[in-house]
């Protein structure tokens, strides 16, 4: 069985001589691409690489954590003008009976 779960997060676009370097400032990951489009495929694959890496070695909370995230309520979650990634990562569920989630 498997699950995704999607990050939404703020990206910035700088125009480099022959490149455009794309950034996620919230988790200070850096790419470059030939064209925006391409930077754009790039953090992408940067961010979910960084993110599933984490996630795989059991600093993904500590992580996120020292990035700055913490939940935010409901109502206080805004829609802001900053430009925005969606980075699906993807999850395997082990079958209940290999393992107990104590959530």
């Amino acid at each position: 069985m498997t699950a995704t779960i999607v990050f939404s997060l703020p990206v910035k676009f700088k125009k480099k001589k022959d490149v455009v370097i794309a950034s996620c400032p919230v988790l200070d990951v850096v790419t470059q691409g030939e064209t925006v489009e391409d930077a754009r495929n790039n953090i992408k694959e940067a961010v979910s690489l960084f993110i599933s890496t984490c996630l795989e070695i059991g600093t993904l909370d500590a992580v996120l954590k020292e990035c700055g995230f913490e939940a935010a309520e409901k109502t206080a979650r805004k829609q802001s003008q900053v430009e925005t990634i969606e980075v699906p990562i993807p999850f395997t569920i082990k079958s209940h009976s290999q393992s107990v989630c104590h959530a």
